[in-house]
């Protein structure tokens, strides 16, 4: 198989040792770059320092939905000093999730807007999450939409065919994780079956949503070929074609050409 690309990870949930042992074992799993996620205010420093740990590493910055309620101009002004490095390839991840509610859908608003004005003054691509909030966030995206030059990921695709349809109407990509593994995602996989593989990148989310056959376990990059050959399969394609297409898709859009 070809080199593969996890573009979205976090890499700063594992222990120093854990973290060791995932990049000792990266060529031998198919793996030629990792990229490691803005969550929460805290983590958008420490992930910068592990991506100077290695080659390999790329890393965003952005404040998840989640921690909407923690957004304030101060955040944009820490993180601008750091999306100067070469290495952070997008703002992410950002957007709206109605799930948990950890934070109001206002508060959501204010942090997924301001977030996309920041990425659009920058030019960097957006790494976008939602959940149970497909109709906002293509409202807002919308709202967007002549100033975004297609630099629009939803990763983690868990949506609906007017979702996807959105996504390639649009020149958007999504993102597909060890979910497309899982025997209760028939609807994924359907509408997987007649998605573009040019909109389509790989990602491990890890260390959650371990794909087949290491479900139940904490995930890693390292099973990212295990995403890719289930891929293949729903595309009824050669892995290596796969894994071909999905890189030269990640390296477009992350600009790591």
């Amino acid at each position: 198989m070809s080199k593969l690309i996890d573009t979205h990870c976090h890499l700063d949930y594992l222990k120093d040792y854990e973290l060791n042992n995932v990049l000792a074992q990266l060529e031998e799993n198919q793996v030629a770059s990792v990229i490691t996620i803005g969550v929460s205010p805290e983590n958008q420093k420490v992930i910068s320092e592990i991506a100077q740990r290695d080659a390999r590493i790329y890393f965003t910055q952005g404040l998840h939905p989640h921690h909407a309620h923690e957004f304030s101009p101060n955040f944009l002004q820490d993180i601008a000093q750091r999306i100067i490095d070469p290495k952070c390839v997008a703002i992410g991840e950002i957007g709206l999730d109605y799930h948990y509610m950890h934070s109001t859908k206002e508060q959501q608003f204010i942090a997924f807007e301001a977030q996309l004005e920041f990425a659009i003054e920058h030019n960097l691509p957006i790494c976008i999450h939602t959940r149970e909030a497909e109709e906002d966030t293509m409202a807002i995206i919308q709202n967007f939409s002549s100033q975004l030059q297609n630099k629009i990921l939803i990763h983690s695709f868990t949506g609906t065919p007017k979702l996807a349809n959105f996504v390639l109407d649009n020149n958007y990509l999504l993102s597909v994780n060890g979910i497309i593994t899982f025997k209760n995602a028939k609807n994924i996989i359907e509408i997987m079956e007649h998605f573009s593989l040019e909109n389509i990148l790989l990602e491990t989310d890890a260390p959650y949503l371990a794909p087949v056959p290491h479900r139940g376990k904490s995930n890693s990059s390292l099973f990212l070929k295990h995403i890719c050959e289930a891929l293949a399969k729903i595309k009824k394609m050669d892995p290596i074609e796969v894994a071909n297409i999905t890189s030269q898709n990640s390296k477009k859009f992350f600009n790591l050409l």
